[in-house]
This record gives C-alpha cells, sequence and structure tokens, in this order.
C-alpha cells in the first residue's frame, strides 16, 4: 500500500518541473508541448500532499501520452481548478484507448502495446496515477480526446 506524506504542494510548480523535464524526450519525436498552467504571477494553486507521489504522478502521465503520441503531433498540457479539486489534464494526439481498456490500465500489470512504439509497459505507472490521486481526495480518468487521441485526468482535492 502506498503511503504519502503531508505538506503543502504547489500543483501549478509540479506541474511546470514535470513539464521542463520531458523536453528531451519531446524533442526527440518532435512533439509540442502546448501548457495551459496558471499559477505564476497569480495566485498558486495549493493542495495538501506529498510533493514527490503527485510529481510521480504526473510524470507517468506525461511519459505515456509521450510514448503514445506519433511523430510531429501535439501534447496539451492544463491545470485548472474545478470546486474543491485542481485537475490536470494530458491530452496527446494518439491512437486513443479502446473502450474496454478505459478502466483496465488502471489495473495494475495490465498494460497496451503502444501503436507507435510497439512496446508494452510494466502496467504499474496508471495504476500509481489512480491510487496517487485517491490518496490526495481525488480520482483518474482517460476519455477520448475531440478531434483524436487521449486525455487523462488527473484530479486532487485543494487545500481547504
Amino acid at each position: 500500500e502506498l503511503r504519502i506524506g503531508r505538506g503543502q504542494v504547489k500543483v501549478d510548480q509540479v506541474l511546470q518541473r514535470v513539464c521542463d523535464g520531458a523536453y528531451p524526450l519531446l524533442e526527440q519525436k518532435n512533439i509540442a508541448l502546448l501548457r495551459e498552467i496558471p499559477g505564476e504571477g497569480d495566485s498558486p494553486v495549493l493542495v495538501q500532499g506529498d510533493v514527490f507521489a503527485l510529481r510521480m504522478a504526473i510524470n507517468n502521465v506525461l511519459s505515456n501520452a509521450i510514448d503514445f503520441s506519433p511523430e510531429n503531433s501535439e501534447i496539451l498540457v492544463s491545470l485548472v481548478e474545478k470546486g474543491d479539486f485542481a485537475e490536470v489534464s494530458v491530452a496527446d494526439r494518439g491512437p486513443g484507448l479502446p473502450e474496454y481498456a478505459r478502466e483496465k490500465v488502471f489495473e495494475r500489470f495490465y498494460s497496451l502495446k503502444g501503436q507507435v512504439t510497439g512496446r508494452k509497459g510494466s502496467g504499474l505507472g496508471l495504476c500509481f496515477v489512480r491510487e496517487a490521486a485517491e490518496l490526495h481526495g481525488g480520482s483518474a480518468e482517460i476519455r477520448d480526446r475531440e478531434g483524436g487521441g487521449a486525455e487523462l485526468i488527473v484530479r486532487i482535492k485543494k487545500e481547504p
């Protein structure tokens, strides 16, 4: 069972750092990273949680998006505040996800072969993402992206 620490976390800063760290992989595939992340200059988006667990979860989501994205495409990373939650969204232009796999991808060791890479992952990344989101009072879900691709949304309960 995953256990997390508790402290004040600026989700916008975590998201910016994860995006900055992804540039070598993005450049290899010539993928544009579009960011819609409030916080700089504005008031930061705060949650109570574990900065390491959140960074690892968001990194897993972005890495999956890069793996499943075709060359010369784009990924949109956004952060919005909706009621009591901060929502991190990572949307790609990959093949999307078959309906039967929408919930299964969050199960431990379940993995689909990437149409772009041709290889399977460990099946642990999205399981960790959902568990980390739930430990932060939130959830994780995947849905189709308008115009093609997939969007993974991680909801995290904001600081009271």
